[in-house]
């Protein structure tokens, strides 16, 4: 029997270091939700949700006020919302869906923090998001999906609100055999989720021809 040890090396970018009093981030997670049919053919859900962090990762000055920085837990705040969701089945072969969520987010550094900037680097989720989906089964083993979602900006990273829409036709030709067109970003030539100005790249309008083959 052959016995192997690995030790993991981490790297770090130029000018950072790690800190051997790192700790581990700490959170302490609420929700309460709520879920209803009112009807056979329609799902409602509601849930609520409060967050609390602590000793969230910063990067600091080293002891002497400047290079390499090191690591530290000096970061603290919470996030709360909601998050909404239901569906309706109109018919057998036709359901719709949607959904909606807000998030609100207080991060802010301690007060013995020399970081500037990792509070605005955690400004990757949205505000608010907005999504409609419609499912059918159509006459000869086809399918028809459409989606709109819409998404409020990130405003330290200058993106930009967008609505974007896709859709799906599937035909299953066969048991095991599936042709679909699918279609991404039909709305606009393209437009940006996530990233700073200068690193940043936007999604494109796109479209897929695809064939499942299960054998």
């Amino acid at each position: 029997m052959a016995s192997f040890s690995f030790r993991p090396v981490r790297l770090f970018p130029p000018g950072l270091t790690g800190n051997q009093d790192f700790k581990s981030e700490k959170l302490t997670a609420y929700e309460l939700g709520y879920r209803v049919e009112p009807t056979a053919n329609t799902t409602l859900s509601i849930s609520t949700f409060y967050n609390v962090y602590d000793e969230l990762r910063t990067v600091e000055l080293s002891a002497g006020g400047g290079f390499p920085f090191i690591l530290g837990n000096k970061m603290k705040g919470e996030t709360y919302g909601v998050e909404m969701w239901g569906t309706y089945r109109v018919n057998d072969w036709w359901r719709l869906s949607a959904g909606y969520n807000h998030l609100e987010k207080r991060l802010n550094v301690k007060s013995s923090s020399s970081d500037t900037t990792s509070v605005r680097g955690l400004d990757v989720d949205p505000s608010e998001q907005f999504s409609l989906r419609s499912a059918m089964n159509l006459a000869h083993h086809t399918e028809l999906d459409v989606a709109v979602r819409t998404v409020a900006g990130l405003s330290a990273s200058h993106v930009p609100s967008y609505t974007a829409l896709d859709a799906r036709l599937g035909w299953a030709i066969r048991k095991g055999l599936e042709l679909s067109l699918s279609g991404f970003n039909l709305l606009d030539g393209r437009h940006p989720e996530f990233g700073s100005i200068a690193s940043r790249s936007e999604l494109d309008r796109s479209a897929y021809l695809s064939m499942l083959w299960n054998f």
